[in-house]
């Protein structure tokens, strides 16, 4: 649980569904989400609480949150998910690698 005793999954998911994204990156998000929860919970709170943190600096930097956000999130993701889950998103799964 994060500092506003809401869990970082929770929160990963309400701001991925809550921003407009383009090529169905929100739902390509929800469903990595949901494939790490059936396989590694304790990793998907991790990518969600480095998403989220991402996102807050990014925002205090006057940044757009949503490249840091979804480059975090799937920072820890095998090449095999970037290829399934990012495909049609190029920069997003070369930022992650590098996150």
């Amino acid at each position: 649980m994060n500092r506003s005793g809401q869990n970082s999954a929770a929160k990963a998911r309400r701001i991925n569904r809550t921003w407009i994204v383009r090529g169905g990156l929100e739902n390509n998000a929800e469903d990595y989400l949901a494939t790490l929860e059936a396989r590694d919970p304790l990793l998907m709170e991790k990518v969600c609480a480095l998403a989220i943190e991402a996102a807050q600096l990014a925002s205090a930097e006057q940044r757009d949150p949503k490249p840091d956000f979804y480059a975090a999130l799937f920072s820890q993701a095998t090449e095999a998910e970037r290829e399934t889950f990012l495909k049609n998103h190029r920069w997003t799964r070369q930022k992650s690698r590098e996150w």
